[in-house]
């Protein structure tokens, strides 16, 4: 049975890119808030005060609407990028590498552990930031940390970091594989220049 032609048909205007497959599409994600308590939105005007309807019409409708506020794919790309992009920062990458090396070295340092309470001895991750603080507190620093207690503060970063863009960290290993003996040296190298740095604390407390 042949069906009934519509009497009326909409067509889009001509100089308009519009996929009519785009309307009464469903996404998941937030619709946008009414700006009052009545519930009641009306549709949001382009610069020339002219209606834009973008809800439920994809991208095209959203292409349509930044238009017609005067936005460029650069503005919207920035929102997106500081709304719900990654931000980790150079710095970062850089303390969680210096960190995965102290982490890598834990078997070479023969600075005995803490006894951290209520925990007993120290964490892996405590040990080795403490092996290198000077050093890892430096990068902290940079990344503008400014927590109290470093050590937790930066087992989060690191972790986080790790998590996000752990090949960046892991990059540093192509160019600074150490063997068995030069891993051993530096241990101590570390050792030594932790307890130069405290004592050289306990003298300028007493002085």
């Amino acid at each position: 049975m042949p069906k009934k032609k519509l009497k009326y048909q909409y067509k889009p205007p001509s100089n308009l890119d519009i996929n009519l497959d785009d309307y009464g599409t469903f996404e998941d994600g937030p619709l946008p808030e009414p700006k009052d308590k009545s519930g009641v939105s009306l549709a949001p005007i382009g610069r020339d005060g002219k209606e834009i309807e973008w809800v439920g019409r994809g991208w095209q409708g959203v292409i349509e609407y930044a238009e017609a506020l005067g936005l460029t794919s650069n503005h919207i790309g920035c929102y997106i990028e500081e709304n719900f992009g990654n931000r980790t920062t150079f710095n970062q990458i850089m303390l969680a590498q210096q960190v995965h090396r102290s982490l890598e070295m834990i078997e070479h340092y023969r600075e005995p552990r803490l006894n951290v309470a209520p925990k007993g001895l120290e964490s892996d991750m405590h040990y080795a930031i403490r092996m290198d603080q000077v050093k890892i507190f430096k990068l902290y620093a940079l990344c503008g940390g400014k927590a109290k207690n470093k050590f937790k503060a930066i087992g989060q970063m690191y972790n986080q970091v790790m998590k996000d863009r752990k090949e960046f960290v892991l990059a540093y290993k192509r160019f600074d594989e150490l063997n068995k003996e030069q891993k051993t040296e530096l241990a101590k190298a570390k050792s030594k220049a932790n307890k130069s740095e405290l004592f050289n604390k306990i003298i300028k407390k007493k002085s």
